[in-house]
């Protein structure tokens, strides 16, 4: 499953457990948080990957 991770909080990880989800790809756009915001135009995006 790839996803940005911007709506994958506490219950969405626990529903694609029980779904039996085996790998996640998150996107990063940025080595630093002020590359990866800058790119998503959202400032917080990196920490909200993270």
């Amino acid at each position: 499953m790839a996803t940005n991770g911007a709506l994958v909080d506490e219950d969405v990880c626990k529903k694609m457990k029980e779904t039996g989800i085996k790998m996640v790809s998150m996107s990063l756009d940025g080595s630093t948080a002020e590359v990866h915001d800058d790119f998503r135009n959202q400032a917080g995006a990196f920490e909200g990957v993270m």
